[in-house]
């Protein structure tokens, strides 16, 4: 495609992202992917090498900001789970004590 003006940039998508829809994971030049994965794969042909260069910064802020959502999700559900044992020992605890003579 270079040969006709074009850029090429591949969009890879993932589907495990924190809105549960698939969500961009990578976005760069064609050339850069090793071994594409062809069903996550967008091409985007793009004539202008400066719009080109634009559109993979933003890219790369928006993937930053998903892997950072995901991170955050995964940090919530952890600390989420952490209090859920602790009410659940304290519970435990709390009829121990009312069934325990005095």
């Amino acid at each position: 495609m270079k040969g006709l003006g074009y850029t090429v940039i591949g969009a890879h998508w993932r589907d495990d992202n924190s809105f549960a829809i698939r969500s961009l994971a990578q976005m760069n030049y064609i050339s850069a992917f090793a071994a594409p994965e062809w069903d996550r794969m967008n091409l985007i042909g793009v004539r202008d090498d400066a719009y080109a260069a634009v559109l993979l910064s933003v890219a790369r802020l928006y993937v930053g900001e998903e892997k950072r959502i995901g991170e955050l999700r995964v940090a919530n559900a952890i600390r989420n789970d952490h209090i859920a044992r602790l009410e659940e020992a304290l519970a435990v605890h709390q009829s121990l004590d009312r069934t325990t003579p005095k």
